[in-house]
């Protein structure tokens, strides 16, 4: 088991429409390697507007830190993705992106609208795309991690088997298990469960129900983490667990709260973690 910092949690316009970084990735990037974290997983628009050259210059930035860029997390529109549409050059882009900077798991939410708000045309032309890119990835060696969310084609159980299913024969594809299912722990190791020999990476985050703020893994009641961490431990998972949200974040009207202060509050639950690992 390795544990990764999901960069944007350092990014106040994570949610923003635009989402331009406020800090650029190589700011950030000496301060995680000093808060202990050697595995990232990197959010697409802090590099999604870079050059070929920039990218290569982040690759030997982050290799001469020391640190492995395991994760890349992208976000395609699937119903725009076409032969010549934009989204398709970008999501190009971001495979050779990927590549260079030796990224072992593109992770991507399947589009970003309901299941239920797709017609079975539109659902079975996202398919197709999906096994367009796990072809696309698989030829650079890098694994396809498609990720359980809300309003894409994996916001539920059945949903999530049913484009794994569709997608058996790609064999570099799995699944990014985030345990969002209903606010209810019961509910999320149900969902583990059942699409375990699937999951390749986990993301982790914890909310406080009354206004849904990020808070530290222990401290939320959205899941609780004192009874899914051992589960994960006791099912046998192996690969990355990515802390995706903490405590104290940056936001668009507060964005320059120190970056120091949201990597303690990620360091105390990568300790969290660790302590429940067994």
């Amino acid at each position: 088991m390795q544990i990764s910092l999901n960069t944007i949690l350092l990014e106040p316009n994570r949610w923003s429409r635009e989402k331009i970084p406020h800090r650029p990735i190589k700011q950030l990037l000496p301060m995680i390697k000093k808060y202990g974290f050697n595995e990232i997983e990197l959010w697409q628009y802090h590099i999604s507007q870079f050059s070929q050259n920039q990218i290569l210059n982040l690759a030997d930035f982050i290799a001469n830190l020391d640190i492995s860029c395991s994760v890349l997390g992208a976000y395609p529109a699937l119903h725009l993705l076409g032969n010549v549409t934009k989204e398709t050059h970008q999501i190009n882009r971001l495979i050779q992106f990927a590549k260079i900077l030796d990224v072992k798991i593109f992770k991507i939410f399947a589009g970003n609208i309901a299941s239920e708000n797709l017609n079975a045309d539109q659902k079975r032309q996202a398919i197709h795309h999906l096994r367009l890119l796990a072809s696309q990835l698989d030829s650079l060696g890098i694994l396809l991690a498609i990720e359980t969310h809300e309003n894409t084609l994996c916001d539920t159980l059945n949903n999530t088997e049913e484009v794994l299913s569709s997608l058996s024969l790609s064999n570099n594809v799995g699944c990014c298990f985030q345990p969002f299912m209903n606010h209810n722990t019961y509910e999320a190791k149900n969902c583990f469960d059942k699409i375990f020999p699937k999951i390749i990476h986990i993301h982790l985050q914890n909310r406080k129900s009354t206004k849904m703020d990020c808070c530290l893994l222990s401290e939320g009641d959205w899941i609780d983490y004192n009874e899914l961490l051992p589960h994960f431990y006791k099912m046998g998972y192996k690969g990355d667990l990515s802390i995706e949200f903490t405590a104290k974040m940056a936001t668009p009207d507060n964005p320059n709260i120190p970056v120091e202060t949201v990597l303690e509050n990620a360091v105390l639950d990568r300790n969290y973690i660790l302590s429940l690992w067994q």
